[in-house]
């Protein structure tokens, strides 16, 4: 893989011969993380058409020639011109790529090599997802429900699904953000109501769509996912402590991953890091690290409340502690996208909304002006 500096990336694990076949897909796998050494070749312009090419030894069965020449321990370097190549497709999950090359005349490779640079979370598509908010309004066990039919409500939460897909979102997360003031954890009924609506969501949804149980309920979360096939969960206090408006807050990174291992369920965890509404003791370096240690699969910076700018500060701060994905969890906007640029996703919710009211409905065309700004700054990468 060509490098920056003029050199090679290698892969230095890359130590083992690998048994050639001929069907991809389905043995096909990503391994533990690889860092990769930049290095000057051993040799140049190795591959020739009908020999062997193989990167690294985490493509399990590559369709190509039989015969491997490949010598055990050897740093390969290998350069492909434009013209080389049919076509390619991949996808950057967590930071490792997959990746398939239609060689002339020699079939597809498929080769996963380590990348740190772009950050494509799975369940997303694309680099740097745009992900709009469900807000649902007060829901059985809440203080404010009024004994809304909850037909009505997921009728309402489709409508606006039906909105963030058209104008072009990349994922969308559904919130009881009506039922506040927020239990710290969310009653039964509630649960069983937005178990009811996500998956009425999620049938209706050709995004990931995402489940948020204020004020931190992960284990509901995990839990209606799971029951639902929603793809990923945000836990707004995930490890450590937070002093909220619903008083002091623990985390509780072991029971959310013990329980989606026991579940068998693939549900991505999204983390806060400083979670809005909530005062900490810890300075923001020192959460992202101690988030990054409990394992969750991205991150989310945010401003102090809904809709609040997040300081571009802290996604730096943040992105200098972790390999994760960051996402801006508040606070973007059209006219501040850029300083954002660095950000591997992007949560939004009030800014879509007509007038920036958080119960007004989305507006379809700012969520399309929206969706074309992080077009744009993908281009711009």
């Amino acid at each position: 893989v060509s490098h920056s500096s003029g050199g090679v990336l290698i892969d230095r694990e890359a130590l083992h011969l690998r048994q050639v076949e001929h069907r991809p897909g389905i043995g096909h796998h990503i391994g533990q993380d690889r860092r990769l050494l930049v290095i000057h070749p051993l040799e140049v312009d190795r591959h020739q058409q009908g020999g062997d090419l193989i990167i690294g030894d985490l493509a399990s069965y590559v369709p190509i020639d039989e015969k491997p020449d490949l010598i055990t321990a050897e740093l390969l370097s290998v350069a492909l011109l434009s013209d080389q190549i049919d076509c390619f497709h991949g996808a950057l999950i967590l930071g490792q790529l997959q990746q398939s090359v239609q060689f002339p005349g020699l079939g597809l490779l498929t080769l996963s090599v380590g990348l740190h640079n772009l950050q494509v979370m799975k369940p997303f598509s694309c680099e740097k997802p745009l992900i709009g908010m469900i807000h649902l309004p007060a829901l059985p066990g809440s203080y404010g429900y009024g004994g809304e039919d909850l037909d009505k409500i997921l009728e309402e939460a489709c409508r606006d699904l039906d909105t963030l897909q058209s104008g072009g979102v990349d994922g969308a997360i559904v919130e009881n953000f009506g039922d506040a003031p927020f239990a710290k954890y969310a009653p039964k009924e509630t649960v069983a109501a937005m178990t009811v609506i996500v998956n009425g969501i999620v049938r209706a949804a050709r995004v990931p769509v995402g489940v948020n149980v204020l004020r931190n309920d992960g284990v509901a979360a995990i839990s209606i996912a799971a029951a639902t096939g929603a793809a990923f969960v945000r836990v707004n206090v995930f490890c450590g402590v937070a002093f909220t408006d619903q008083g002091m807050i623990e985390g509780n990174a072991r029971e959310l991953l013990d329980l989606r291992k026991r579940l068998k369920c693939d549900v991505k965890i999204l983390a806060d890091v400083h979670v809005k509404h909530a005062a900490h003791l810890t300075t923001i370096e020192e959460a992202a690290l101690d988030a990054d240690r409990n394992r969750p699969d991205g991150l989310i910076v945010s401003g102090i409340g809904t809709g609040k700018r997040t300081p571009p500060e802290n996604l730096t701060k943040v992105k200098q502690m972790t390999d994760l994905p960051v996402f801006i969890g508040s606070g973007v906007r059209i006219d501040n996208l850029s300083t954002y640029h660095a950000a591997d996703g992007f949560i939004v919710g009030t800014i879509l909304k007509e007038g920036g009211k958080i119960y007004a409905p989305i507006i379809a065309d700012q969520v399309r002006a929206m969706a074309g700004a992080v077009t744009e700054l993908r281009r711009e990468e």
